[in-house]
């Protein structure tokens, strides 16, 4: 059996992605997410990597040159890719598999086409992040996806520079005033690390084997009770990366692809997940980002804010169905789109359309939608639907939802699936039913 065959094999055991989902309400579903995800690397992806123009150069690079790249920027880390997950307890064991020199996965970087010259994390960015925090001797008290590199390591300096001469101070047995100085500058240093960055100094502990007693013990790895030669040895130990290139004139998809491929073997990233870290800085993602994080009316109706980016794939979704839905000569919606699946639909949104120009639809719809804090559930089908209708008869208006209406619309589309007839039939209900209440007045 060729390579061919065998994804064929196993793509038959796969659903379509969305299959299932957009009959689901509205909520966060997190507890859940992990297990309702992608499935592995699809067909046609293997065959677009195998035409993509792609390169591949593998090599080794000091752990401080990867601390160094962080805070010039020249790495960069998706602004609203996956928040960082990782505990203090995973990243000293981390370090210990550093210490150790335990084989520790490569990380995946690739270059960004916007700029020619900043390498993008694509596989590896809570190993690079915790990286970064242990030899920075920081934790995290939440977290936060905005990292600034550069500002947090300043920051950092400057409170562990205190803490150093308030230490030699004490030794030296200095005036009772001075200590008291030094200790007041670091503890508003502090307050600005932990107010503005969510995090804090902390040290860093694994636990030991067993001793005669029988109990195990904390031993502390932080990376300041190492001897100077000990630091830099540590510091120039290599890790694996492996920069990839794309020549191809949409390299966004080739990227995406090979996201989808690096994940089918392990903990699988959901597809918005790996759109996110390929469209970071797009106009559209921003924009669409700070509505899905902002906008009070949206994180009313979802909920608490995605892990794995849940929430912010409903609105994309809903901008790609309006931007692809066309109006026919009997006034009838339909889809535009060759070869209809939910994830293509998004790719090729994503990829082409990335001025931002319609977002301002979503804001529009969901800042024009009242009585919303009922706390019931609306299906994901029909908010789709009826963002598509109301963005096509009210894009100059400010006609007002009530939201019971719009949850109550749901009982009028039957059984609810993904294909492209299914989506099409919700469509016209939902403009039927929105230009009738439009006729009447009552909106």
């Amino acid at each position: 059996m060729n390579i061919n065959e065998l994804i064929k094999q196993q793509n038959n055991l796969i659903e379509d992605d969305m299959s299932d989902q957009d009959a689901g309400v509205i909520e966060n579903d997190d507890n859940t997410e992990e297990t309702d995800i992608y499935g592995p690397v699809k067909f046609d992806d293997i065959n677009s990597l195998l035409d993509a123009n792609v390169t591949y150069n593998t090599m080794g690079i000091q752990i401080v040159s990867i601390l160094n790249n962080l805070e010039n920027g020249y790495f960069g880390i998706p602004g609203f890719q996956r928040r960082y997950v990782w505990k203090k307890e995973k990243v000293a064991y981390l370090a210990l598999s550093i210490i150790k020199n335990f084989p520790i996965p490569p990380l995946y970087l690739y270059i960004d086409p916007t700029s020619k010259r900043k390498q993008v994390v694509l596989d590896g960015q809570q190993r690079m992040i915790a990286i970064f925090l242990y030899f920075n001797e920081l934790t995290y008290v939440r977290s936060d996806n905005h990292i600034n590199f550069k500002e947090v390591s300043i920051l950092n300096r400057e409170i562990r520079e205190l803490e150093n001469k308030k230490q030699k101070l004490e030794f030296e047995s200095a005036m009772k005033k001075e200590v008291q100085a030094i200790g007041k500058e670091i503890k508003e240093k502090s307050a600005k690390l932990l107010d503005t960055y969510g995090m804090k100094r902390c040290h860093y502990t694994v636990m030991t084997d067993q001793d005669m007693g029988g109990s195990r013990n904390e031993m502390d790895i932080s990376f300041s009770l190492f001897d100077d030669d000990s630091k830099t040895f540590l510091l120039s130990k290599n890790m694996d990366i492996t920069i990839v290139g794309s020549a191809d004139t949409k390299p966004q998809k080739t990227y995406a692809n090979l996201f989808k491929l690096l994940n089918s073997a392990g903990k699988i990233l959901g597809t918005q997940e790996i759109r996110n870290g390929i469209y970071w800085e797009s106009t559209l993602y921003k924009e669409l980002y700070q509505i899905n994080e902002k906008n009070h009316i949206w994180r009313k109706i979802y909920g608490n804010i995605s892990i794995y980016s849940k929430d912010m794939e409903i609105l994309l979704k809903s901008l790609a169905l309006f931007h692809y839905t066309k109006i026919n000569e009997k006034e009838k919606l339909e889809v535009d789109f060759k070869g209809f699946s939910w994830a293509a639909i998004m790719d090729e949104y994503s990829c082409d359309f990335q001025t931002g120009e319609e977002v301002f639809l979503i804001e529009h719809f969901l800042n024009n939608i009242q009585n919303y804090e009922s706390g019931r559930k609306c299906t994901k089908a029909i908010f789709e639907a009826m963002f598509v209708a109301y963005s096509i008869l009210c894009r100059e208006m400010d006609y007002k939802i009530d939201y019971e209406w719009l949850c109550d619309q749901a009982k009028k589309l039957g059984e609810i699936k993904s294909s492209k007839g299914s989506v099409e039939e919700r469509l016209n209900i939902a403009y039927k039913e929105l230009k009738e209440k439009l006729n009447e007045g009552k909106v």
